[in-house]
């Protein structure tokens, strides 16, 4: 009989709630230099953090050039260009950084590549 079971009703399970996670990055291209942020809960926040710590580096021309959220970021610098690029993993990210860097200057590097994924919070 329905309703009528001396067995226990299975537990509801909670629906799993996910954050988005931000990343930045800001760089100083006269200096040769950049700032990072990762996993940072708002953009605002990853982009001040990139800037800061551009800044921290010595940059005195920093700007922020990427942000992203629930990706990964990467930097490739050549002879005289750097550029950024973000997709859903490092190696994608770093294919098209490669990539745009290439079409400005020669001999293009990965000097970061990170990644800002969502958080469970329940």
């Amino acid at each position: 009989m329905p309703g009528n079971s001396s067995s226990p009703s299975p537990a509801r399970s909670r629906p799993v709630l996910w954050e988005d996670r931000w990343g930045s990055i800001a760089v100083d291209f006269p200096g040769g230099l950049f700032g990072v942020a990762s996993s940072m809960q708002n953009k605002e926040a990853a982009e001040a953090a990139a800037m800061a710590d551009c800044q921290i580096a010595g940059g005195k021309d920093c700007n922020v050039d990427l942000s992203y959220y629930n990706q990964c970021g990467v930097v490739a610098w050549g002879e005289n260009y750097a550029a950024t690029a973000s997709a859903g993993t490092k190696e994608k990210a770093a294919s098209r950084a490669l990539f745009l860097c290439g079409e400005k200057t020669g001999k293009c590097k990965i000097y970061y590549a990170d990644c800002s994924l969502p958080e469970r919070v329940e």
